[in-house]
């Protein structure tokens, strides 16, 4: 029985095979298959960023007298990170990023699915202004990464891996049209994890533990998680699925190194207790 088994297997033909493995998997613009299990497509975001900031209540003071860098003499300071005295306010600026990923939908049932769109985000602009107490001074506008004698900076990028419980409603047709819609609501949960970030701590420790001044910067912690929730749109045509969607992420604990060896005597971060980062995603989905 087996021997025939296997040659009733072997007499399958070729298009039936692939009809069979065309209905599990869905892709991108070669028919859109309503029934298929996974439909797998492209996805394009820009992201609306900004820190949560929670300041200590002497935060004034920290700011004042921990901006000296750690084992570093006066003349290893960076002056263009260095406003003279305290600061007047501290707070974030909004950024905008652009990320880039694969949604993979698993169907459980007509109304509802599985998400799981692994993106890189080539793009973060998170920020922090620090605007120092004299009229004369400019702001120093603060990010993740910075050099000596430069006060631009830039920040890390971030690999995304965000799970979501997907519903949704019945779908309609529009008036004299094969074209169909429906709306749907999404919750879960986002692992982020910053690109190259454990390598450049460990890189500035390095040059900190030899004498050499480096810039002061925010410290964040490799990775974090976010719970997130969104609304969106699916237009339905015969060749492929258009959803242009709208997530809110929330970061569930504080991202930033507080403890880290960078951040002791850094004058940035001794005034803050905790950030969050809040992130509303704007996407334009392919399927």
């Amino acid at each position: 029985m087996i021997k025939y088994g296997f040659s009733i297997i072997l007499l399958l033909p070729l298009p039936a095979s692939h009809a069979i493995a065309q209905r599990f998997v869905g892709l991108p613009f070669a028919g859109y298959d309503e029934e298929a299990t996974l439909q797998v497509g492209f996805q394009y975001n820009y992201v609306n960023q900004n820190y949560q900031l929670i300041l200590k209540k002497n935060w004034r003071e920290l700011a004042e007298h921990g901006g000296r860098m750690i084992n570093l003499p006066a003349e290893g300071v960076d002056e263009t990170l260095q406003p003279s005295g305290t600061f007047r306010s501290i707070h974030s600026r909004s950024g905008h990023g652009f990320a880039i990923g694969i949604p993979i939908d698993m169907r459980w049932n007509e109304g509802f699915s599985i998400n799981f769109t692994p993106s890189f985000n080539i793009l973060n602009s998170h920020q922090i202004v620090y605007s120092p107490q004299a009229a004369d001074l400019d702001a120093v506008i603060l990010k993740s990464k910075h050099l000596l004698q430069s006060n631009r900076g830039d920040n890390f990028n971030s690999f995304e891996f965000p799970v979501a419980l997907k519903l949704l409603s019945e779908e309609k047709k529009f008036s004299k049209s094969d074209t169909r819609y429906r709306a749907y609501v999404l919750a879960g949960a986002r692992l982020n994890r910053w690109t190259g970030v454990q390598k450049a701590y460990n890189q500035l420790k390095l040059e900190v533990e030899a004498g050499q001044p480096i810039p002061e910067a925010i410290i964040l912690r490799p990775e974090y998680m976010s719970l997130e929730a969104g609304i969106g749109v699916d237009f339905i045509t015969s060749f492929f699925k258009v959803s242009p969607e709208v997530r809110f992420s929330q970061s569930m604990s504080n991202v930033m190194s507080n403890r880290h060896t960078l951040a002791m005597n850094n004058k940035f971060m001794a005034p803050i207790d905790r950030g969050l980062i809040r992130n509303v995603y704007f996407s334009l989905i392919f399927q």
